[in-house]
C-alpha cells in the first residue's frame, strides 16, 4: 500500500542548524533535545554563558535535597528571581525546555549527581 510522505517542519536550532522540529508534551515545537552536555555534576557549576536553551536535566544520582537551574553567569547571587526550575531529589529525566538569556547555572541538592543537555 503506498504511504505519502510524512509531514515535517524544518527550523533553525539556536546554534543556527536547520534539523526537524519535534513537540513537547504540551505540543510547542522544539528544536532538539540538547545538542550539548554536561555531566557528572556535582557542585554549583555554569554550564554555559550566553544566550541558549536548556533542554533537559537528568538526575543521575539522586539527593538528600532538590536542586535548582538558574539564567545566570554565575554560582553565587542566584535568586528565585532567575530560577528556571526546581530539580528533584529524585531520580529521573526532566524536559526543562527552557530559554536562557545570560547562561544556565546547575546547583545539585545535596548528594545529586545530574546530566545536562542543552543548546547554545
Amino acid at each position: 500500500m503506498p504511504q505519502s510522505p510524512l509531514d515535517v517542519t524544518i527550523g533553525v536550532n539556536p546554534s543556527g542548524y536547520s534539523q526537524a522540529l519535534q513537540q513537547d508534551n504540551t505540543n510547542v515545537l522544539i528544536a532538539s533535545d540538547g545538542i550539548f552536555t554536561t555531566l557528572n555534576i556535582t557542585t554549583p557549576t555554569v554550564v554555559y554563558a550566553g544566550v541558549g536553551r536548556l533542554a533537559f536535566v537528568n538526575v543521575i544520582v539522586a539527593g538528600s535535597t532538590v536542586g535548582a537551574v538558574y539564567d545566570g553567569s554565575s554560582t553565587s547571587g542566584n535568586t528565585i528571581n532567575n530560577q528556571l526550575a526546581a530539580i528533584p531529589d529524585t531520580l529521573g529525566s526532566y524536559n526543562i525546555s527552557m530559554p536562557v538569556t545570560t547562561g544556565i547555572v546547575i546547583v545539585p541538592g545535596t548528594g545529586m549527581t545530574v546530566a545536562v543537555s542543552y543548546d547554545k
